[in-house]
Protein backbone atom coordinates (compact mmCIF):
# COMPACT_ATOMS: atom_id res chain seq x y z
CA UNK A 1 0.00 0.00 0.00
CA UNK A 2 2.87 2.33 0.75
CA UNK A 3 4.43 1.63 -2.65
CA UNK A 4 1.06 2.21 -4.32
CA UNK A 5 0.85 5.68 -2.82
CA UNK A 6 -2.06 5.02 -0.46
CA UNK A 7 -2.81 7.57 2.26
CA UNK A 8 -1.63 6.87 5.79
CA UNK A 9 -5.25 6.85 6.98
CA UNK A 10 -6.06 4.15 4.42
CA UNK A 11 -3.07 2.07 5.49
CA UNK A 12 -4.09 2.35 9.15
CA UNK A 13 -7.70 1.48 8.43
CA UNK A 14 -6.97 -1.63 6.40
CA UNK A 15 -4.22 -2.87 8.70
CA UNK A 16 -6.56 -2.44 11.68
CA UNK A 17 -9.14 -4.66 9.99
CA UNK A 18 -6.57 -7.37 9.29
CA UNK A 19 -5.29 -7.00 12.84
CA UNK A 20 -8.79 -7.57 14.22
CA UNK A 21 -9.05 -10.79 12.23
CA UNK A 22 -5.65 -11.95 13.47
CA UNK A 23 -6.66 -11.18 17.05
CA UNK A 24 -9.62 -13.49 16.60
CA UNK A 25 -7.30 -16.15 15.14
CA UNK A 26 -5.11 -15.85 18.24
CA UNK A 27 -8.07 -16.11 20.58
CA UNK A 28 -9.29 -19.22 18.77
CA UNK A 29 -5.78 -20.78 18.90
CA UNK A 30 -5.28 -20.80 15.15
CA UNK A 31 -2.05 -18.80 15.64
CA UNK A 32 0.22 -18.29 18.64
CA UNK A 33 0.55 -14.51 18.36
CA UNK A 34 -0.92 -11.67 16.36
CA UNK A 35 1.97 -10.37 14.23
CA UNK A 36 0.05 -7.14 13.56
CA UNK A 37 -0.22 -6.21 17.24
CA UNK A 38 1.17 -2.77 18.11
CA UNK A 39 2.53 -2.05 14.63
CA UNK A 40 4.05 1.40 14.11
CA UNK A 41 2.39 2.78 11.00
CA UNK A 42 3.13 6.50 11.17
CA UNK A 43 5.78 6.34 8.45
CA UNK A 44 3.70 4.39 5.94
CA UNK A 45 1.55 6.00 3.28
CA UNK A 46 1.11 9.60 2.24
CA UNK A 47 -0.20 12.32 4.50
CA UNK A 48 -3.94 12.66 4.01
CA UNK A 49 -5.01 15.84 2.26
CA UNK A 50 -8.30 17.53 3.19
CA UNK A 51 -11.20 17.54 0.80
CA UNK A 52 -11.68 20.77 -1.11
CA UNK A 53 -14.94 22.76 -1.18
CA UNK A 54 -16.77 23.31 -4.45
CA UNK A 55 -16.69 26.70 -6.11
CA UNK A 56 -20.01 28.33 -7.03
CA UNK A 57 -19.93 27.20 -10.67
CA UNK A 58 -19.34 23.58 -9.64
CA UNK A 59 -22.06 23.77 -7.02
CA UNK A 60 -24.53 25.21 -9.52
CA UNK A 61 -23.60 22.59 -12.13
CA UNK A 62 -24.15 19.73 -9.69
CA UNK A 63 -27.71 20.80 -8.95
CA UNK A 64 -28.45 21.65 -12.60
CA UNK A 65 -28.34 17.93 -13.46
CA UNK A 66 -31.30 15.62 -13.84
CA UNK A 67 -31.44 13.35 -10.81
CA UNK A 68 -33.80 11.31 -8.68
CA UNK A 69 -35.90 13.42 -6.30
CA UNK A 70 -34.51 11.60 -3.25
CA UNK A 71 -30.92 12.14 -4.39
CA UNK A 72 -31.58 15.84 -5.02
CA UNK A 73 -33.14 16.20 -1.58
CA UNK A 74 -30.22 14.43 0.10
CA UNK A 75 -27.65 16.61 -1.69
CA UNK A 76 -29.68 19.74 -0.94
CA UNK A 77 -29.84 18.97 2.78
CA UNK A 78 -26.10 18.29 2.81
CA UNK A 79 -25.46 21.60 1.03
CA UNK A 80 -27.46 23.75 3.44
CA UNK A 81 -26.64 22.00 6.73
CA UNK A 82 -22.99 20.94 6.49
CA UNK A 83 -24.01 17.60 7.98
CA UNK A 84 -22.06 14.40 7.45
CA UNK A 85 -23.39 12.06 4.76
CA UNK A 86 -24.25 9.25 7.16
CA UNK A 87 -26.24 11.62 9.37
CA UNK A 88 -28.50 12.48 6.44
CA UNK A 89 -28.56 9.10 4.69
CA UNK A 90 -29.88 7.47 7.88
CA UNK A 91 -32.43 10.19 8.67
CA UNK A 92 -35.80 9.13 10.07
CA UNK A 93 -38.91 11.28 9.69
CA UNK A 94 -39.19 11.32 13.49
CA UNK A 95 -35.97 13.38 13.57
CA UNK A 96 -37.42 16.17 11.42
CA UNK A 97 -39.12 18.67 13.72
CA UNK A 98 -40.35 22.25 13.88
CA UNK A 99 -39.87 24.71 16.75
CA UNK A 100 -40.21 28.50 16.66
CA UNK A 101 -41.22 28.16 13.00
CA UNK A 102 -37.82 26.58 12.24
CA UNK A 103 -37.48 23.17 10.60
CA UNK A 104 -34.54 21.26 12.02
CA UNK A 105 -32.96 17.84 12.29
CA UNK A 106 -32.72 16.44 15.80
CA UNK A 107 -29.47 14.47 16.20
CA UNK A 108 -29.51 14.57 20.00
CA UNK A 109 -31.03 11.12 20.82
CA UNK A 110 -28.51 8.57 22.06
CA UNK A 111 -29.63 6.02 19.48
CA UNK A 112 -28.79 8.32 16.57
CA UNK A 113 -25.51 7.25 14.94
CA UNK A 114 -23.08 10.18 14.80
CA UNK A 115 -19.30 10.43 14.49
CA UNK A 116 -18.53 11.86 17.94
CA UNK A 117 -20.39 12.65 21.14
CA UNK A 118 -20.27 16.34 20.23
CA UNK A 119 -22.14 15.56 17.01
CA UNK A 120 -25.37 15.07 18.96
CA UNK A 121 -26.96 18.41 18.08
CA UNK A 122 -29.87 20.23 16.45
CA UNK A 123 -29.36 21.26 12.81
CA UNK A 124 -31.58 23.97 11.24
CA UNK A 125 -32.54 23.50 7.60
CA UNK A 126 -32.79 26.46 5.24
CA UNK A 127 -36.46 27.22 4.65
CA UNK A 128 -36.24 26.64 0.89
CA UNK A 129 -34.96 23.08 1.35
CA UNK A 130 -37.29 22.51 4.31
CA UNK A 131 -40.24 23.10 1.97
CA UNK A 132 -38.94 20.41 -0.38
CA UNK A 133 -38.42 18.06 2.55
CA UNK A 134 -41.96 18.50 3.90
CA UNK A 135 -43.42 18.05 0.42
CA UNK A 136 -41.93 14.54 0.30
CA UNK A 137 -43.15 13.47 3.73
CA UNK A 138 -45.15 10.26 3.65
CA UNK A 139 -45.31 9.27 7.33
CA UNK A 140 -44.40 10.37 10.85
CA UNK A 141 -41.66 7.78 11.19
CA UNK A 142 -39.49 5.59 9.01
CA UNK A 143 -36.39 6.36 6.99
CA UNK A 144 -36.47 9.28 4.57
CA UNK A 145 -33.95 7.73 2.16
CA UNK A 146 -33.54 4.11 1.09
CA UNK A 147 -29.75 3.93 0.83
CA UNK A 148 -28.62 0.48 1.98
CA UNK A 149 -27.46 0.04 5.56
CA UNK A 150 -24.29 -2.03 6.08
CA UNK A 151 -23.34 -4.45 8.86
CA UNK A 152 -22.11 -1.54 10.99
CA UNK A 153 -25.46 0.23 10.84
CA UNK A 154 -24.13 2.89 8.47
CA UNK A 155 -25.48 4.02 5.12
CA UNK A 156 -22.78 6.36 3.89
CA UNK A 157 -21.07 3.85 1.58
CA UNK A 158 -24.15 3.12 -0.49
CA UNK A 159 -25.23 6.77 -0.41
CA UNK A 160 -21.80 7.87 -1.60
CA UNK A 161 -21.83 5.36 -4.47
CA UNK A 162 -25.22 6.71 -5.53
CA UNK A 163 -24.38 10.41 -5.22
CA UNK A 164 -20.76 10.52 -6.39
CA UNK A 165 -21.62 10.23 -10.12
CA UNK A 166 -23.36 13.62 -9.89
CA UNK A 167 -20.11 15.09 -8.56
CA UNK A 168 -17.91 13.32 -11.10
CA UNK A 169 -20.08 14.61 -13.94
CA UNK A 170 -18.94 18.09 -12.89
CA UNK A 171 -15.38 17.63 -11.60
CA UNK A 172 -12.79 14.85 -11.71
CA UNK A 173 -10.71 16.40 -8.92
CA UNK A 174 -9.91 13.61 -6.45
CA UNK A 175 -10.24 15.95 -3.48
CA UNK A 176 -13.72 17.09 -4.48
CA UNK A 177 -16.31 14.56 -3.38
CA UNK A 178 -19.76 14.51 -1.76
CA UNK A 179 -18.10 15.34 1.57
CA UNK A 180 -16.90 18.59 -0.03
CA UNK A 181 -20.41 19.95 0.50
CA UNK A 182 -19.58 20.09 4.20
CA UNK A 183 -16.60 22.39 3.63
CA UNK A 184 -18.57 24.40 1.08
CA UNK A 185 -21.31 25.02 3.63
CA UNK A 186 -18.84 26.14 6.26
CA UNK A 187 -17.42 28.67 3.81
CA UNK A 188 -20.88 30.04 3.02
CA UNK A 189 -21.71 30.20 6.69
CA UNK A 190 -18.61 32.22 7.49
CA UNK A 191 -20.03 35.03 5.38
CA UNK A 192 -23.50 34.94 6.92
CA UNK A 193 -23.40 34.52 10.70
CA UNK A 194 -23.40 36.00 14.16
CA UNK A 195 -20.81 36.65 16.85
CA UNK A 196 -20.19 34.98 20.20
CA UNK A 197 -21.29 38.15 21.98
CA UNK A 198 -24.60 38.13 20.12
CA UNK A 199 -25.26 34.51 21.15
CA UNK A 200 -24.68 35.31 24.82
CA UNK A 201 -26.88 38.39 24.69
CA UNK A 202 -29.64 36.47 22.95
CA UNK A 203 -29.56 33.81 25.67
CA UNK A 204 -29.90 36.43 28.41
CA UNK A 205 -32.51 38.48 26.56
CA UNK A 206 -30.28 41.53 26.18
CA UNK A 207 -30.90 41.68 22.43
CA UNK A 208 -33.87 40.71 20.28
CA UNK A 209 -33.95 38.57 17.15
CA UNK A 210 -34.81 41.70 15.17
CA UNK A 211 -31.64 43.39 16.41
CA UNK A 212 -29.63 40.29 15.55
CA UNK A 213 -31.15 40.23 12.06
CA UNK A 214 -29.78 43.73 11.46
CA UNK A 215 -26.38 43.06 12.99
CA UNK A 216 -25.92 39.69 11.29
CA UNK A 217 -25.41 41.39 7.93
CA UNK A 218 -22.23 43.05 9.16
CA UNK A 219 -20.58 40.24 11.10
CA UNK A 220 -18.71 37.03 10.38
CA UNK A 221 -20.14 33.83 11.74
CA UNK A 222 -18.73 32.90 15.11
CA UNK A 223 -16.72 29.68 15.23
CA UNK A 224 -18.91 28.40 18.04
CA UNK A 225 -22.03 28.69 15.87
CA UNK A 226 -20.25 27.11 12.90
CA UNK A 227 -18.99 24.21 15.02
CA UNK A 228 -22.36 23.71 16.66
CA UNK A 229 -24.18 23.40 13.34
CA UNK A 230 -21.67 21.03 11.77
CA UNK A 231 -21.04 18.93 14.88
CA UNK A 232 -17.52 19.99 15.85
CA UNK A 233 -18.29 20.91 19.43
CA UNK A 234 -19.77 19.63 22.70
CA UNK A 235 -23.16 17.92 22.44
CA UNK A 236 -26.34 19.96 22.69
CA UNK A 237 -28.32 20.07 25.91
CA UNK A 238 -31.14 22.42 26.83
CA UNK A 239 -29.52 24.79 29.31
CA UNK A 240 -31.13 27.14 31.81
CA UNK A 241 -32.34 29.41 29.01
CA UNK A 242 -34.15 26.55 27.26
CA UNK A 243 -34.08 25.10 23.75
CA UNK A 244 -34.32 28.34 21.75
CA UNK A 245 -30.70 29.49 22.12
CA UNK A 246 -29.54 26.13 20.78
CA UNK A 247 -31.44 26.57 17.55
CA UNK A 248 -32.38 30.19 16.84
CA UNK A 249 -28.86 31.68 16.34
CA UNK A 250 -27.95 28.84 14.01
CA UNK A 251 -31.17 29.17 12.04
CA UNK A 252 -30.57 32.92 11.67
CA UNK A 253 -27.11 32.24 10.26
CA UNK A 254 -28.33 29.51 7.89
CA UNK A 255 -31.20 31.70 6.63
CA UNK A 256 -28.68 34.21 5.25
CA UNK A 257 -27.07 31.69 2.88
CA UNK A 258 -27.78 32.33 -0.80
CA UNK A 259 -29.28 29.08 -2.11
CA UNK A 260 -29.48 30.23 -5.72
CA UNK A 261 -27.13 27.37 -6.66
CA UNK A 262 -29.98 24.93 -6.04
CA UNK A 263 -31.63 25.95 -9.31
CA UNK A 264 -34.13 28.17 -11.07
CA UNK A 265 -37.14 26.67 -9.28
CA UNK A 266 -35.72 27.70 -5.90
CA UNK A 267 -34.60 31.13 -7.06
CA UNK A 268 -38.10 31.85 -8.34
CA UNK A 269 -39.68 30.72 -5.08
CA UNK A 270 -37.38 32.98 -3.09
CA UNK A 271 -38.45 36.16 -4.88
Amino acid sequence: MNDDGKANSTVRSLITKVGAFLTWCEQEDFIDNNPFYNLKLSHYGKESLPYLPFDLDELTAIFAQEMEDADRLCLSILAVTGSRLDEIALLDWSQVKTEFGITFIDLRPEEVIVKTDGSHRVVPIHQTVAEDLWSMKTSDCGRIFNYNIDANGKSQNDASKTLMPYVRNVTKHKRKVVHSLRGTFKQMLENAGITQDMIEKLETGEVSLAEIDVAIRENKVDKRVNDKITGHSARDTAGKYGFGPLLIPRANAVSKIDVGFLGLRHRDSDR
